[in-house]
C-alpha cells in the first residue's frame, strides 16, 4: 500500500499540483512510506489524494488524460479505484470529529473530497465538501494575516496557497 500511495502522490504532484499548489510534495512522500505512523487526519489526506488523482486524472479508465509511463503502470491496475480511496478516505476521516480536528490536512482532505465528487457528478456531496473546507479555512483564519502569531514564511505562504485555492474554486 505505501508504495501505490507514494506513486499517486508522484502523479499528483507531476500533474495536479500544478493548478492545486497546496501540498508539501516531499512531506507527503515521506509520509507514504511511513503510514502506520500517521496521523488519522494526515492519513485520511493521503487517500482523498490518491482518490483526487485516480478520478481527474482518470485512471480507471483506459484513455486516462495523461499518459507518461509512470501514469499508465497505475491504469487498469487491480488495486483500489478512485471511488475505492474516496470511500476509504471518507471511512478514515469518519474516525475523528472536524470540529476537535480543524487543521491544514482537514481542510485539505474536504477540498480533495470535494474535486473528487465534483469529477464523478456527485454534486450535491461536492458541495458539503467545498463549504466544510472553506468554514474550516476560515476559522482558523486563513483568510486573514495572522497579526500575533509568528508563522514562517512557508507556513504563511502555505496558508496563503490554501486560501486563494478555496477563494477561485469558489468563485
Amino acid at each position: 500500500m505505501n508504495s501505490t500511495i507514494a506513486a499517486h502522490v508522484d502523479i499528483f504532484m507531476t500533474y495536479i499540483f500544478p493548478i492545486m499548489p497546496a501540498v508539501d510534495g516531499a512531506q507527503l512522500i515521506s509520509d507514504a512510506t511511513n503510514l502506520q505512523t500517521l496521523p488519522v487526519p494526515r492519513y485520511a489526506l493521503l487517500l482523498a489524494l490518491c482518490a483526487i488523482t485516480r478520478i481527474q486524472l482518470r485512471l480507471d479508465q483506459e484513455n486516462p488524460i495523461e499518459g507518461d509511463e509512470a501514469t499508465l503502470c497505475l491504469v487498469g491496475t487491480r488495486g483500489m479505484s478512485g471511488v475505492d480511496f474516496l470511500a476509504a478516505a471518507e471511512q478514515v476521516r469518519s474516525q475523528f470529529t472536524l470540529a476537535d480536528g480543524m487543521s491544514q490536512e482537514a481542510i485539505l482532505t474536504s477540498f480533495f473530497l470535494f474535486v473528487s465528487y465534483a469529477n464523478i457528478e456527485k454534486y450535491d456531496n461536492a458541495w458539503v465538501y467545498l463549504s466544510q473546507s472553506i468554514c474550516m479555512a476560515m476559522l482558523l483564519g486563513y483568510d486573514r494575516e495572522p497579526p500575533d502569531v509568528p508563522l514562517s514564511p512557508k507556513e504563511l505562504n502555505m496558508r496563503r496557497k490554501i486560501f486563494w485555492l478555496l477563494f477561485v474554486t469558489e468563485r
